[in-house]
């Protein structure tokens, strides 16, 4: 069978003029099959990169059959420094660093502009983006271990070569908006390489899903919750870092609350958006 290419037209021209038995005495070749391509991270002790990011955040709440009203909504933009610290028994640690941003913020009070603290984020990871350890040091130089708000929420490369169009899977145990253990459900998929701010580049697509509760309390009634997202990014061959990241995701919650006397479900959405984009 032929695709719809040039080569199909072209062949289906000469066959025309060929008879019955001739056709019948012709074979095509077959086409080749893309190579594999291991992917890996590579982590130079003394890298440093630098990468401009922009974060969005909204959260719109719907009560009943009314449409939802916007409550807030928050835009980050600066640069952030990546340095590979260390890397030995196959484990790296690696700082993150705002450097310089600034956060906006748009509520039913008014605006507000403020500058983004430098808190260093420091990760261990294996070669292929396992996760292993979160930290994060404050300016005042206190460490600490305590986990915040979707840490864990990092993709891993496969352990076997891949071709294109070729998935893995993977579950993830993160933090959740709530302070407790999430798991969350991650399909890899790789869809070939290509250039990105100037570097050849592996892209890989991730969609990402996990559903958890938040339990009654005294004042509160139970909460339904859903997480789902969908990530690109792009893995420099030469660097073994990402050169570009594109991540958006959305956060719903749902219960009921007693608006003036009567019990009326809730919706509560929050949506995310992130451009990581390395500097040239």
């Amino acid at each position: 069978m032929f695709n719809r290419s040039g080569r199909f037209l072209a062949a289906l021209s000469v066959f025309t003029f060929i008879s019955s038995t001739r056709v019948n005495s012709l074979s095509t070749a077959p086409s080749p099959v893309p190579a594999a391509v291991t992917l890996r991270y590579k982590f130079k002790p003394g890298l440093t990169l630098l990468y401009s990011f922009t974060e969005t955040s909204s959260s719109t709440l719907s009560v009943g059959e009314r449409p939802g009203v916007l409550e807030n909504k928050q835009t980050s933009n600066g640069t952030d420094r990546k340095a590979i610290v260390s890397f030995e028994n196959g484990q790296a640690v690696v700082e993150e660093t705002t450097i310089k941003g600034t956060l906006e913020r748009t509520d039913l009070r008014g605006s507000s502009t403020q500058v983004i603290s430098p808190v260093v984020r420091r990760y261990t990871f294996t070669t292929i983006g396992r996760l292993l350890k979160t930290e994060r040091k404050q300016p005042t130089g206190e460490v600490s271990a305590d986990p915040q708000p979707l840490d864990g929420l990092t993709f891993s490369l496969p352990e076997k070569p891949v071709a294109d169009g070729a998935s893995w899977s993977e579950a993830l145990n993160i933090i959740g908006l709530d302070g407790n253990p999430l798991v969350v459900k991650a399909v890899s998929t790789y869809k070939g390489s290509q250039t990105r701010q100037l570097h050849l580049s592996d892209q890989i697509d991730v969609t990402y899903s996990g559903a958890f509760k938040i339990a009654a309390s005294n004042t509160n009634p139970e909460v339904e919750g859903s997480l789902s997202g969908k990530l690109t990014y792009y893995l420099a061959r030469d660097l073994g870092q990402e050169v570009e990241i594109i991540n958006e995701a959305t956060i719903t919650f749902k219960s009921s609350a007693n608006i003036q006397g009567k019990v009326r479900p809730f919706v509560r959405t929050l949506k995310l958006a992130t451009t990581k984009t390395l500097n040239k």
